[in-house]
């Protein structure tokens, strides 16, 4: 083995490890919300391609086939889909890493993408929520087609550092292929043709015919899923075009640099943040301006410094974003999945010119970035509802195990919507106890009967 390849493998486990720090803690969360809804869809392959008009997604690769194995060899132990989800996330860092190096042509930028996206709190509800596995993996399948689509004389029977593809006809139907795979993986993956007309046009060959195939999928792949099958628009699924829009993208503008998804709602207005927010997290929030205003500056240089790669960079950012940018309602970081790597191409490719000049003063840069994403994940795990409703999932199901060892039934369980969120109604106890006919009664009392508090 080569000195250089050394190096980066040893890269690669420094940035495993780091992110296996920063998540430590997510890998106990137990099932909570719409976990119990996969397990149960998750049961008969005959139906997993199979759309369900009452639910505005379709995740077949990304939700019950990877719930289907992993239950079918462990049960409704939750480890081993935390560590699914986590090394997924590592996949998709390197797969960012050839990305960026096609782009940019330069190593140390694309292993500064590697190290931010791996250790970006974009990844902090995926880690906790399995269920969301789907956006990490849809991302895998996304970066994958991008590759195959954008480097055919690098994967074409080549090498690129240490990516070797064996010769395998027509890049391109590769391309298509494993787009199609991410279509039916997540929806964000949708976004994929516009991004490659954005980069044709920024940065490639103006060869917009190339992309063509790539937007006639997508338009086949939208006239199944909104004329055959539409999915329902109401609730949170409620667009909204305006001054929404513009709160929306600023909200995920910030979640990119590792602010937390509480942020939003601390808002007065565009600039103000809630006084008493500050007051009541002081440390935090000392913590979090300062290091994101750093931040700030280094994109802004960036930005400056590489106006093609900018543009290129937050136009794959914005794009990405579509499909879920008119939903003000149900906007979450993990949206981010694909789009955090466009917009951390110019922040890259301007702290990399350091790494000749100072390697210090990239160390402290890299350090503002992980001290800004241990901050987050750290107030995250204090008041975020996806750690909280996880701990209540598994604290109830403990004690239904407890009192309702042999139940056939019903069981009863005190009326609160956080019990409700983290059960998902009656999904969780039908799952646990294998018995689609069992009961689960949310009330305030239940006389003669155990009240699952």
């Amino acid at each position: 083995m080569t000195k250089n390849k050394t190096l980066f493998l040893l890269f690669f486990l420094l940035i495993t490890l780091t992110s296996w720090l920063l998540y430590q803690n997510a890998f106990t969360a137990y099932f909570f919300q719409d976990d119990w809804y996969t397990l149960s869809i998750s049961k008969d392959p005959a139906n997993f391609f199979i759309p369900n008009p009452k639910i505005i997604y379709y995740r077949p690769l990304g939700m019950q086939i990877p719930f289907f194995l992993l239950r079918s060899i462990f049960g409704l132990n939750v480890l081993p889909f935390h560590l699914l989800t986590f090394f997924t996330i590592i996949l998709n860092s390197y797969l960012a890493y050839l990305v960026s190096k096609i782009i940019t042509k330069k190593t140390i930028t694309s292993l500064l993408i590697t190290f931010l996206y791996s250790t970006s709190t974009i990844h902090f509800i995926p880690m906790y929520w399995t269920s969301t596995y789907a956006f990490v993996l849809g991302t895998t399948f996304f970066l994958l087609s991008f590759i195959f689509y954008l480097s055919p004389k690098h994967l074409k029977g080549g090498r690129m550092d240490s990516f070797q593809v064996k010769e395998s006809g027509n890049p391109t139907m590769v391309s298509l292929f494993l787009y199609s795979l991410g279509l039916l993986t997540n929806e964000l993956v949708i976004t994929l043709p516009a991004i490659l007309f954005a980069y044709e046009l920024i940065l490639g060959s103006k060869n917009l015919k190339k992309a063509v195939p790539f937007g006639l999928l997508s338009l086949f792949y939208l006239g199944l899923r909104f004329f055959l099958f539409a999915p329902p628009t109401k609730g949170d699924y409620i667009q909204s075009i305006g001054i929404n829009i513009i709160h929306n993208a600023k909200a995920y503008f910030l979640w990119s640099f590792n602010l937390p998804d509480e942020i939003k709602a601390q808002f007065l207005n565009f600039f103000q943040i809630n006084p008493q927010f500050i007051k009541d997290f002081p440390s935090f929030t000392t913590i979090l301006l300062v290091t994101f205003f750093i931040n700030l500056i280094i994109y802004l240089l960036g930005a400056y410094k590489n106006p093609k790669i900018f543009f290129f960079g937050f136009s794959w950012f914005l794009l990405g974003l579509t499909p879920v940018i008119f939903f003000p309602k149900h906007s979450f970081s993990y949206y981010l999945e694909i789009s955090l790597i466009g917009l951390l191409l110019p922040y890259a490719l301007f702290i990399s010119r350091f790494s000749l000049l100072n390697f210090s003063l990239l160390s402290l840069f890299l350090l503002t970035w992980v001290i800004s994403s241990f901050n987050t994940i750290k107030f995250n795990e204090l008041i975020h509802w996806a750690p909280q409703r996880a701990a209540n999932s598994l604290r109830l199901i403990t004690e239904i195990k407890k009192k309702y060892p042999n139940e056939k039934s019903t069981v009863y369980v005190l009326n609160t919507p956080e019990n409700r969120y983290s059960l998902n109604g009656e999904e969780a106890v039908k799952v646990f106890f294998k018995n689609p006919k069992i009961r689960t009664i949310y009330t305030q009392e239940a006389p003669g009967k155990h009240l699952i508090r």
